[in-house]
């Protein structure tokens, strides 16, 4: 089975949570080897009916990507193979896939945090000792009607940045900003 379109009237920060949603929710499965987003290309401006969906938006003069198409940048920057069971209390609260890579040296979370107020939860990771004090993190954070446009291409994009856990080996905290996409690397 394949997933050729996740489907959206929209291009803003609401379809950016969506796609996660759904990406972390077929990774978490492990069935479906193949799954895309519809509209990769979306000239600016040009569309009649209203259903502005790309991930990718495009004038003469310049391209640039929209929230959802920065959530497939940041899942494909940090692809690791092998889902890792996860389990989140309360259930409500994130929406998280994990994933390791085949020499079990890297250990990636992405994390969806849909809701209006920012989340601090514990991580514990069972088994994994990271080898770097440092996590690499990369987060798209925004209010849900968020666009980038010609005049402000790069105005919603991903933050990244190094993270110092305290404590550095063992369970740590960690707070995931309203309305996000946050993807944690622990190497």
């Amino acid at each position: 089975m394949a997933v050729f379109e996740f489907n959206a009237g929209n291009h803003a920060q609401r379809r950016a949570l969506a796609n996660a949603l759904v990406i972390n929710a077929l990774e978490r499965d492990g069935r479906v080897p193949v799954a895309t987003s519809a509209n990769a290309l979306q000239p600016d401006g040009q569309n009649d009916n209203g259903w502005d969906q790309g991930l990718l938006f495009l004038n003469p003069a310049r391209v640039w990507l929209q929230p959802p198409g920065w959530v497939t940048r940041m899942v494909a920057r940090n692809y690791q193979p092998w889902s890792v069971p996860v389990a989140v209390a309360p259930p409500q609260a994130l929406d998280v896939s994990a994933k390791r890579s085949e020499d079990g040296r890297t250990v990636v979370l992405q994390v969806v945090n849909a809701g209006p107020e920012p989340v601090t939860a514990e991580l514990v990771l069972a088994d994994f000792k990271p080898r770097r004090g440092s996590v690499s993190v990369e987060g798209l954070a925004g209010p849900l009607d968020a666009v980038n446009t010609a005049t402000q291409p790069n105005r919603w994009v991903p933050q990244r940045y190094g993270w110092r856990p305290t404590p550095a080996a063992g369970n740590a905290h960690f707070t995931f900003p309203a309305q996000s996409f946050t993807i944690l690397r622990f190497d």
